[in-house]
Formats: C-alpha cells, structure tokens, sequence
C-alpha cells in the first residue's frame, strides 16, 4: 500500500491576495504542483483546491484551503479525514513574520506562534504536533501587522523570491520522503 501524504498550504483565496506575505505557503505549495505536474480542481467535499500524484512509493494530495487564512483548519481536517491521511504525514506551509525574510524552518512540532492559520490547524486537529515549514517575511516595524502580512510582497522581496521557493520545494520533497525523521530545519543563507 502506497503511503499517503498531505501538503497544505496556506494563503486566502483570490487574485487581490495572490502576491501577499500571508499567500506564500498558497505560493509554494503551487509551484511545486507546477513542477510535479499537478493541476489543481475545486474540490466539493471540502472547501479547498485539490491536487493528486501517485507515484511508485506515495500518493500525494495538495490543498490550498479556501476558507480564508483563519479557518484553514477545516479544509485540511475534512481532506485528512476523506482520503485517510495521519496527522503525521501531514505537512503545512505557512508565511512566519517572527523570521528574516528567505529563512526557512522546517519544524515536526511547535506552536502556531501567533499566526491564525496555524491557530486554526491546531484547533481542528486539537494538538500542534504535526510538520510545518515556516517561510520568514520578517516583522512589520511600525506597519499593524494585518496590514502587513495582507501586504504584497516589495518588488526587491519579489526578485529574491524564486530562489526561496525553489529551497522550499527541495526542503518538501526531502520531507516527502521521511516525515517519520523530520527535524527541525533552519535555512537562512537564501539571499
């Protein structure tokens, strides 16, 4: 039997949003789906964009929920719940003002440290010990910080984008394989 897994990530729904600081876990899940060749439908058994892959060893499930940022957890609860995916093999990709930007954290457990998709996960799931990888988009200085992660990200951030996805995706696919062994994970030599 194929061994299942479930990347979700988070972001809000709609073109206003797609550029935002809060969308780059939207932003990477869907890039990696681009370079596995995976397209994404409206799935109607749960409030999400759903993407599949089975390949020799895994079946893959991709999620973007659209239920907004802060009750990303039903989405991802009623998807683990359909396709019999254990929390274990559960891995979400959320944006994380409390690091440089470029830093990456990948992370087996941990708190949702203040960030409401990451709060709602750990409400439906009722615990927070399931894989997360946190991508930096540094503090808001004096900004509120609503405004600030609902912000698009500043066009020298943008220029630096592609090569942070790109480490997200490898950090991904190296959990892929092992999410049995994750540990915590700090990349911050990106840019």
């Amino acid at each position: 039997m194929k061994s299942k897994r479930l990347i979700i990530g988070l972001g809000n729904p709609g073109q206003e949003y797609e550029k935002n600081r809060h969308n780059l876990g939207f932003r990477v899940v869907q890039a990696l789906a681009r370079k596995e060749n995976v397209s994404f439908v409206k799935e109607k058994s749960f409030p999400a964009h759903y993407g599949r892959k089975n390949s020799e060893l895994f079946e893959l499930h991709y999620l973007l929920p659209l239920t907004f940022m802060n009750d990303s957890g039903m989405a991802m609860k009623r998807c683990m719940e359909y396709f019999k995916v254990s929390v274990q093999n559960v891995l979400i990709i959320a944006d994380d003002v409390a690091l440089p930007y470029g830093t990456l954290r990948l992370r087996p457990n941990g708190t949702s440290g203040g960030h409401n998709g990451l709060k709602s996960v750990e409400d439906w799931l009722g615990s927070n010990r399931y894989s997360r990888l946190k991508i930096g988009v540094s503090g808001p200085g004096s900004i509120p910080l609503k405004n600030y992660v609902l912000q698009d990200l500043s066009e020298a951030e943008e220029l630096k984008w592609p090569k942070i996805e790109a480490a997200s995706c490898d950090l991904i696919q190296s959990w892929i394989n092992q999410p049995e062994l994750s540990q915590s994970w700090v990349l911050n030599e990106l840019i």
